[in-house]
Parts: C-alpha cells; structure tokens; sequence
C-alpha cells in the first residue's frame, strides 16, 4: 500500500490516493479530493508488449473493498504522524456512507 497526500498552502490536506493491491487483481487507487470526494480506478500499466513501456493511467473501476482499505491501512500506519493518520482514517470510514 502507498499513500501520496497533497496540501494546501496552509499545509492542510486537501486529498490523497491509496494505491493498493490484493491478492490476484490488478493495482488500484483510491483517491479523495476535497472538492470530489471519492474516485476508485483501476492502473492500466500501459504494458501490453515487451517492445513498449507506455505511460500507466487510471481506469474507471467497480466496487471499493472498504473493509480491506480499512484494516491494511490501520496496519501500515502505525508510524505516520498522528494528525494525517486520523484524517485519512476519517476519510475512510466515511467511504460507503
């Protein structure tokens, strides 16, 4: 799991993206922005043939696996600072909502 936060120029999170990947599927990011909410997409790695290295993009996907973000999440942040550790935990708990 890799979380990417972006700040104000206050220095207050205005979004991030968790990209994450489960067992057997594909990368994926979740993102949330201050003015958007939530986004959920796919990484389309732009890989197809050996001969080309093409640029990864976000597809369009189906359903969040909430729980999962949830609890990996609550695992790998047991160091991160305290303030931005709750407010993307708050986040996520309103996910599904």
């Amino acid at each position: 799991m890799e979380l990417i936060v972006w700040l104000d120029a206050g220095g207050s999170p205005e979004g991030f993206q968790i990209c994450y990947q489960q067992r057997g599927i594909a990368e994926r990011a979740l993102t949330w922005r201050r003015q958007h909410g939530f986004s959920h997409a796919r990484v389309n790695s732009g890989d197809t043939r050996p001969d080309k290295n093409l640029t990864p993009i976000l597809v369009p996907d189906g359903p969040v696996p909430w729980e999962h973000l949830r609890r990996e999440f609550a695992e790998v942040s047991e160091t991160m600072e305290t303030s931005l550790k709750e407010f993307v935990a708050r986040r996520l708990a309103e996910g599904e909502s």
